[in-house]
């Protein structure tokens, strides 16, 4: 916004100024909502500078609002929804900037701070956050320069007063809700996996709250902007034009606070012959990781063909694979993307667990003979970081690294992982249906040709491993093969369906005229209120509809008669809601029934 009264922006710069917007919002979240909060901010300086002109005020903040409505119109035109969920308030904080960061250089970042002994060590063992938060904020040089304008007079120019109160504002939001002063996680979290959860920082491991609570709590698209620290991003940018805005101003300032400049580049710059090593060493990792592991790929896949890694997790490296054999996958690396992929993930795939046992193997079967799956791929490699650490870190210890990629909580070479691996291999080859085939850096699992070529073999066999009584919950081993579609994830004891599910129960033989028995309890819609449930058998003309009271075990008989192998069961539970929408806890699924066994009764 220019700071020029009684004008008028020139159309030319009218565009430019869309473009800018444009462009913020759509090279990530974090930069358009910073660039909304600094423009607003200009904007509003900029309208009690010229209080007086309105014409000029009322032109440059409805180009300001069209704009921004512009390319926010766009971007939920692509994305398709308003924006993501927001985060908890114990995240804000975990991710902010303590203010140790700003004012000291973490070891291995920048190379003259580390000769003198000045640099601290910092790894997310102990503290919050990731590598980032503490490699990229540190601003004290920076903010040395600006006191230097500052004592040059920057501040008798109205962009300077503009330009401090804007870099005010960028760190202050960098701090998230909580101020904290060299803040470091409990014993409990530092002995932990690593995950986002662990990172969640509670109001009293910091030190005052700073009052920007309820900015990251409600409003809109502050409240998803997580990591607070990158917030100092608009700090920084308000320092730097602080500075810039006196070196016009005479050529004495011009003359330090240039020299004053080139300290600071000289201060936080990295080293160079280590960084030119390192970056040299990681592509070596890379091009060879693409060389071995990309090879193998290519015999292993066809072009075109289904693959899924397993398990699956934040797949940062699958979908490169899958780019350059030229298969399909729905492994994806970043956590919105994967949370959008998985809207149309089958939902065995959603459910697949984590820890081997033979579910795993059953979500598999199930994923090739009913999902489209023609592959699934068990990998050597970590899922985050085989592109600085192939083969693996430990191999790498005589190569030039960074410092950072021997503190990556949670990382773990191949052999590390070999246990789990194995496990869930062992367990894979003991089906009948499955093949497993190994390369250097991973095996396949197929099903076998008999049953790849006929699908509804393989289903019978597998059905006919069902033993009776059939116990949904974590426990039930079945549970995969007997529920069909409409089924949420198993729990202890029972597993929810939707508004409306389907099952199918194996007909023993020689009990045609046996009877399956259905145990299950109803979500309560209301209190006093019944639950409408309907049941249709698919293999008779039987059907059932019941006003039953919530809360309450119930067992239904329904007729295994007119059915030779499967008996396919439909519910439907109309007034099915959420706890949610019921005012009972923040569970938003919609739950019909919670069916917890399935017997066999003679007539």
């Amino acid at each position: 916004m220019s700071e020029a009264p009684h004008s008028l922006p020139p159309p030319r710069w009218m565009f430019c100024y869309l473009g800018a917007a444009l462009v913020a919002v759509f090279m990530d979240g974090y930069s358009f909502v910073m660039w909304v909060t600094g423009s607003s901010y200009l904007l509003l300086y900029s309208a009690v500078r010229h209080r007086h002109d309105v014409r000029v005020v009322a032109a440059r903040a409805l180009l300001h609002v069209v704009s921004l409505c512009v390319a926010y119109f766009l971007y939920i035109l692509y994305l398709g929804k308003p924006g993501f969920e927001a985060h908890p308030l114990d995240f804000f904080r975990g991710w902010g900037l303590d203010l140790t960061f700003a004012l000291s250089p973490t070891k291995g970042v920048h190379a003259l701070p580390d000769t003198l002994g000045l640099s601290v060590a910092r790894s997310n063992h102990t503290y919050y956050g990731d590598a980032s938060v503490w490699s990229t904020t540190y601003a004290l040089p920076m903010a040395i320069l600006a006191s230097l304008a500052i004592g040059l007079g920057a501040l008798k120019s109205r962009v300077g007063v503009a330009a401090i109160l804007l870099a005010v504002l960028g760190f202050y939001m960098a701090l998230g809700p909580t101020l904290k002063v060299d803040a470091r996680k409990p014993e409990a979290a530092v002995s932990a996996p690593h995950s986002p959860l662990v990172d969640n920082m509670p109001a009293q491991a910091g030190s005052l709250a700073t009052g920007s609570a309820w900015i990251s709590g409600y409003l809109p698209g502050f409240k998803v902007m997580r990591a607070s620290y990158r917030w100092a991003a608009l700090g920084m940018f308000g320092l730097w034009l602080l500075v810039v805005s006196r070196l016009s101003a005479d050529w004495r300032a011009a003359v330090a606070l240039a020299c004053g400049g080139l300290l600071v580049v000289v201060f936080q710059a990295p080293d160079m012959r280590d960084w030119w090593r390192v970056a040299l060493t990681q592509r070596q990792v890379f091009v060879g990781m693409d060389r071995e592991v990309g090879a193998d790929f290519a015999r292993a896949v066809q072009p075109g063909e289904v693959v899924v890694f397993v398990p699956w997790g934040n797949d940062f490296i699958y979908p490169f694979f899958a780019s350059r054999a030229g298969f399909r996958t729905y492994n994806v690396g970043g956590d919105k993307n994967l949370r959008e992929a998985q809207k149309a993930w089958p939902a065995d795939l959603i459910q697949f667990p984590p820890q081997p046992g033979p579910e795993q193997t059953l979500r598999m079967l199930k994923l090739a003979l009913e999902g489209g799956v023609n592959a699934f791929v068990v990998p050597e490699l970590h899922n985050r970081w085989p592109s600085d650490l192939f083969p693996c870190l430990d191999s790498m210890e005589q190569a030039p690294q960074p410092q950072w990629l021997g503190r990556v909580t949670g990382f773990t070479c191949p052999d590390a992982w070999t246990g789990k691996r194995e496990a869930l291999l062992e367990d894979v080859r003991r089906s009948p249906l499955l093949d497993v085939k190994d390369f250097p850096s991973f095996s396949t699992v197929r099903l076998r040709a008999p049953f790849a070529q006929g699908k509804n073999l393989g289903l019978a066999t597998l059905l006919r491993e069902v033993t009776f009584p059939i116990v949904l919950g974590t426990g039930g081993v079945s549970s995969p093969i007997v529920l069909t579609r409409g089924w949420y994830g198993a729990e202890k004891a029972h597993v929810w369906s939707g508004t409306h599910a389907s099952l199918r129960i194996p007909v023993p033989q020689g009990c045609e005229h046996c009877w399956a028995e259905l145990e299950f309890v109803a979500l309560a819609p209301a209190s006093g209120q019944s639950v409408r449930i309907d049941l249709e058998a698919s293999c008779s003309d039987w059907r059932e509809t019941m006003e039953v009271a919530p809360e309450v075990v119930l067992r239904v008989k329904v007729p295994l008669s007119g059915c030779t192998a499967v008996q396919r069961i439909d519910i439907a539970v109309p007034g099915a809601r959420s706890p949610f929408a019921l005012g009972r806890s923040a569970d938003r699924r919609v739950l019909g029934i919670a069916l917890r066994r399935v017997g066999l009764v003679a007539r």
